[in-house]
């Protein structure tokens, strides 16, 4: 029977939304839980350092700032794991499609291959970040919780707040800017999730790596053309908001195209995968 509109159903994909959590409940539930179990202990490391530190200080009569030392150690533990998580996240998008079975099971269903599609990106895409900035802030309130009895004398142990971190760091990039080069990230590895659904994360990492050293080369290559005595060129002169905008807007635009490509590969996926 052929389906009403074939593009897209509010209807049919809420069905399938709710179909691909309750299969895949197991295996995400598993990931939960390494993520929280990876960020307890590398949140307690971090932290029990930072007070060690900042009570040795005490003992020495050095003046500190009033704000919990934990914090900087923190933020970049919290930075490092929402990059990598994404990539790993992005990475699984594609999972189901590692095999002929998958393939077959996925073609099968009723859904067009746009809200199949939207369904994966929605769950590894926003779904980790609401996942992930939540089972943070759980970290947090245990930190918070267990190292004040810990450190009865520190008395600035507070809550950590990640994204009033990242919006303080507008004066060195705007939190755009910051947010296009996540997605772009995430939509890198969206597309070698399309292209490569068996060992997405070390093939599109061992791909990118590649053509990021041959693309770096060749722009110090063409850079060094600029550089040489006799060659004269005006660079125009741009403000960093300006400069900042422009960057911004083409990484989105490059961001927007994997994201399209990623679509097409799976739209055209086949039952035999020939990639």
């Amino acid at each position: 029977m052929k389906m009403k509109d074939t593009f897209f159903s509010f209807l049919r994909f809420a069905n399938y939304f709710k179909k691909v959590l309750v299969e895949d409940r197991k295996r995400l539930l598993q990931r939960i839980i390494t993520v929280f179990g990876l960020l307890v202990v590398f949140g307690a490391i971090i932290s029990d350092s930072c007070y060690q530190h900042y009570m040795e200080a005490l003992k020495m009569g050095i003046v500190r700032n009033e704000i919990d030392p934990a914090i900087d150690g923190l933020m970049p533990l919290f930075v490092f794991g929402l990059f990598i998580g994404c990539a790993l996240s992005a990475s699984f998008i594609m999972e189901p499609m590692n095999s002929k079975t998958g393939r077959i099971y996925a073609l099968m269903l009723p859904a067009t291959s746009f809200e199949k599609y939207f369904v994966r990106w929605f769950i590894y895409t926003i779904g980790y970040l609401v996942v992930y900035y939540l089972l943070f802030l759980l970290v947090d309130v245990m930190r918070v919780c267990v190292f004040s009895v810990v450190y009865p004398e520190i008395d600035i142990i507070t809550f950590l707040n990640p994204y009033a971190e990242i919006v303080a760091l507008r004066d060195d990039a705007p939190l755009g800017f910051i947010v296009s080069l996540y997605l772009l990230l995430q939509s890198i590895f969206v597309l070698g999730s399309s292209l490569w659904p068996k060992y997405a994360f070390l093939k599109t990492f061992t791909a990118y790596t590649i053509l990021g050293m041959a693309f770096s080369a060749f722009f110090a290559g063409i850079m060094n053309l600029f550089d040489r005595p006799g060659n004269s060129y005006i660079m125009p002169e741009l403000s960093d908001d300006t400069l900042f905008l422009i960057a911004t807007c083409g990484v989105m635009m490059v961001t927007l195209f994997f994201w399209w490509l990623a679509y097409k590969r799976f739209k055209e996926m086949e039952v035999v995968n020939r990639w």
